[in-house]
């Protein structure tokens, strides 16, 4: 995220004489940072601050504005490009009174959302030390460094993915492949499942969901998870998850990532497993599962509580819950650790049928979720 110019500590790439200003940090692929559109959209809220109602004004405005604007200028990108080695080609970059005012309310020059980049008044992208920096934060944040490819090979490595495409097509069963930690998540998976059925992996981590024959229905959060992992493992594309245990480590993964398409086991666990008031592990794991298979399969973007990946995850989550998830408060004893990760507590309210709500607070230090406390609202007669 970025809310003001470069800061003048950063690390200077491939720096010019004539090019003083210019100090981006150094960006190697394979571990350059990524910030989770969550935690994006929860920083970018904290420091707008003015409460729900004003949280989730910008919270709209931004998600209905990203992808409008224009392209980045092609001087702009043949100047920035190979100084990060990276294609900037989806960058968009907004500088009307929407983005003026939004920027204001920030408190920034210009700021970062994912590949969208926002300037504030008498500001415009150039060749220039605030074009650099946000553009820092668009890598940071969606973690598409893409060194450029010469367009000699361009065509014949195009013709290689097709035909590997094509082959695996033809001869491999696609399913729900599990990666990392395949014993905690089939442990968890099948705690919270029942007696009913059971899920199994090969050693190449392909799930499968077996009928164990056993009389007596499933509970129904359990009736969820076992409906969603049939989805996804008879589809005929591969949703592929990794499973980590992120709980003894700061991670860039908060209960899951869509971009890493990654869970947090220990995070997930953090909510319980069986029925709990509010959301239990089965709800949290049910919306992340449903999040990659979303992602991978159909394609579809990260989005909002009501749209996109985000908010089928929402809608499998209320089904395993049997309560409705509503908006979230405000970020409390908010933190930012030097490695980029996140202290606070957030507050989640359910909302029952029988009019029952339960707030639901996470405490996260470093990305991980080390406890979860549910308060009964009283309700009025």
């Amino acid at each position: 995220m970025s809310m003001s110019a470069a800061p003048e500590s950063s690390p200077q790439v491939q720096r010019l004489p004539e090019e003083r200003w210019f100090k981006a940090p150094s960006i190697t692929p394979v571990v350059q940072r990524q910030v989770e559109p969550k935690v994006q959209m929860w920083q970018l809220l904290q420091r707008a601050g003015g409460g729900n109602e004003a949280s989730g004004d910008l919270e709209s405005r931004l998600n209905a504005s990203k992808g409008g604007g224009s392209a980045l200028a092609p001087e702009v990108r043949a100047f920035m490009e190979p100084r990060f080695g990276a294609d900037f080609s989806a960058v968009r970059v907004h500088t009307g009174s929407e983005a003026v005012q939004m920027s204001k309310e920030l408190g920034a020059q210009a700021f970062a959302y994912g590949s969208d980049i926002y300037f504030g008044p008498g500001k415009s992208p150039g060749n220039n030390e605030l074009m650099a920096h946000e553009l820092t934060h668009v890598v940071q944040q969606t973690g598409a460094v893409q060194r450029q490819v010469d367009s000699r090979h361009s065509t014949s490595l195009r013709k290689l993915s097709d035909s590997i495409t094509q082959t695996s097509d033809s001869s491999i069963q696609c399913s729900f492949i599990a990666t990392g930690d395949r014993a905690r998540f089939l442990s968890i998976v099948n705690r919270i499942i029942g007696v009913q059925y059971e899920v199994r992996s090969d050693s190449a981590g392909n799930l499968s969901i077996v009928n164990k024959d056993v009389q007596g229905p499933p509970t129904s959060e359990a009736s969820v998870l076992i409906s969603l992992l049939q989805k996804v493992i008879n589809d005929s594309n591969a949703t592929t998850i990794q499973f980590i245990r992120g709980g003894s480590t700061p991670s860039q993964v908060l209960v899951g990532s869509y971009q890493l398409s990654t869970i947090d086991l220990d995070d997930v666990e953090a909510f319980g497993i069986g029925p709990q008031e509010g959301v239990s592990a089965a709800g949290k794991l049910a919306h992340e599962i449903e999040e990659q298979y979303q992602k991978q399969v159909n394609h579809q973007a990260y989005g909002t509580d009501t749209s996109g990946v985000h908010g089928s995850g929402v809608s499998l989550e209320n089904a395993a819950t049997g309560a409705i998830r509503g908006s979230q408060g405000p970020l409390q004893n908010l933190v930012q650790n030097p490695d980029g990760t996140l202290n606070f507590t957030i507050t989640i309210p359910y909302t029952y049928p029988d009019g029952r709500v339960i707030d639901v607070t996470y405490n996260v230090q470093s990305n991980n979720v080390v406890s979860v406390t549910r308060t009964r609202r009283p309700q009025s007669h």
